[in-house]
């Protein structure tokens, strides 16, 4: 009798070295299956060339939080721009033609590395003025907001990128209008009246009179 304590021991040893390795076997089974299926909270890294899905959280919301549009005067005195676009300088592809690109530039900035400047309650700054709200909407590209924004190549990718993410979902015109008018104001600029001055002001720029 003294011997099946001990026996009772050693049943009782086995049974529980059995469900551990059946509890290690169905973790393994689990972890598998979740490996194996798509993780949709990652964050995935942004490709210029590549836009997947619009942020609806963004489109859906109080877009008037980030205020695009320039003050634009009309007055002929404030519209001397000198030389018409220089057709050398080459922008980034896309939606938006070279050509509109460089009118686009033209008004912005005589298509200069400009800088920063305060416009409408914030910096606008580089080649297409843009504002740190837009360059957060077409995928924060290159190393910062200020440099992309002086750098035309990385500056003119945003504006496409701009223009792929919004002017076709807001069913704006695929016109250089169409895109200058959006890229003046905002996810729906191109539907704005307020953005008709500015477009009048670009197609006074030498060689943008039938942009």
């Amino acid at each position: 009798m003294a011997s099946w304590p001990k026996t009772v021991y050693l049943l009782t040893l086995i049974v529980l070295l059995g469900a551990h390795c059946y509890l290690i076997d169905d973790l393994e089974v689990d972890l598998e299956a979740l490996e194996s299926e798509p993780r949709a909270d990652l964050d995935v890294e942004y490709q210029p060339d590549v836009w997947n899905e619009v942020d609806r959280d963004l489109l859906d919301g109080d877009t008037n939080k980030r205020v695009y549009e320039q003050e634009i005067d009309t007055d002929d005195a404030e519209m001397t721009f000198g030389e018409a676009v220089d057709p050398e300088v080459k922008f980034a592809p896309g939606l938006v033609s070279q050509a509109c690109l460089g009118c686009i530039c033209k008004l912005e900035s005589q298509c200069k590395p400009i800088g920063c400047q305060m416009d409408v309650g914030s910096l606008s700054c580089g080649y297409f003025q843009i504002k740190l709200g837009y360059w957060t909407d077409c995928g924060k590209l290159g190393t910062d907001w200020k440099s992309c924004a002086n750098d035309v190549q990385c500056s003119s990718q945003c504006v496409q990128n701009y223009m792929r993410r919004y002017a076709s979902h807001y069913n704006c015109p695929a016109t250089c209008e169409g895109y200058a008018r959006e890229h003046n104001g905002g996810p729906k600029g191109c539907h704005k009246s307020s953005t008709i001055p500015y477009w009048n002001k670009l197609k006074r720029i030498p060689g943008c009179e039938n942009m």
